[in-house]
């Protein structure tokens, strides 16, 4: 939650909106491929101007986030993103309009940049990154993690996270990081984008495993969705001779643990 006005207000979905990441999809189903492109190139445009009201300038400092900011962006991404995810890959092996705009003009890396900026609502944006990203991993219907323009923001956004968070961004981060492990599992070739990727700050390599080991003891739901992620991703990194090596040498999980994770 976060306070606009003296009020508490959550930025999370347009109101009257009903619960979960599908909300939006029904709005676009019946829209043609040529309309869905247009409204999400319109939607861009509008997230622009709100980002560039924060940009210092020589003559204009830097304005303070909004509230009404926070929900218009916030509106707009996720709109985008379920335009994204219902965009089928072309014939040819090319990617489809959506997804190059959106790495031409390197959105994520744009929006998480801003969100590091928005002062009090920063814990709630990083709440809506890492659900952008459940979207994208669980719903696009086009292989999303093999572009540096997708990876490489996921990759900073988790880093954003290693350290405190709310309850609410940690349960979406475990979520998010059983997601991405159930990607491993029936795709091995992300393996190596995702070791050796770089968030161009701090420590890259494997940040999901890193990641996960301090939720593997928890009780709970939480706890058995990291053990799960967890036993997902050594079972993957044993095909991946470089990752196995990391893991056994930089990680803090030993043997005993390992042998706990099934029970």
């Amino acid at each position: 939650m976060s306070r606009v006005n003296g009020e508490k207000t959550r930025v999370l979905k347009p109101p009257g909106s009903p619960t979960g990441t599908n909300y939006l999809e029904r709005s676009f189903v019946d829209l043609d491929p040529q309309t869905c492109y247009e409204v999400f190139i319109n939607h861009w445009k509008q997230i622009q101007g709100v980002f560039n009201k924060h940009i210092n300038t020589t003559v204009f400092k830097r304005s303070k986030v909004s509230g009404e900011e926070v929900q218009t962006v916030v509106n707009y991404m996720n709109q985008m993103m379920c335009l994204l995810v219902e965009e089928k890959m072309p014939r040819g092996g090319v990617i489809g309009r959506m997804l190059e705009l959106m790495i031409k003009e390197n959105m994520l890396d744009k929006f998480f940049v801003w969100c590091s900026k928005s002062g009090e609502f920063l814990e709630d944006l990083k709440y809506e990154q890492l659900k952008i990203y459940e979207i994208l991993i669980a719903q696009s219907k086009q292989s999303v993690l093999m572009h540096n323009a997708i990876l490489n923001p996921l990759l900073r956004v988790l880093l954003a996270c290693s350290e405190f968070n709310s309850e609410r961004v940690e349960s979406r981060l475990i979520l998010l990081l059983n997601q991405l492990c159930v990607a491993l599992s029936k795709d091995t070739t992300l393996l190596e984008f995702l070791f050796h990727a770089s968030p161009n700050q701090g420590p890259a390599k494997f940040l999901i495993f890193s990641l996960l080991i301090p939720y593997v003891h928890r009780e709970g739901r939480r706890g058995q969705q990291a053990r799960d992620a967890l036993l997902l991703c050594m079972a993957v990194s044993s095909e991946a001779e470089t990752v196995g090596k990391y893991i056994a040498g930089s990680t803090s999980l030993c043997p005993v643990s390992i042998f706990f994770l099934d029970y």
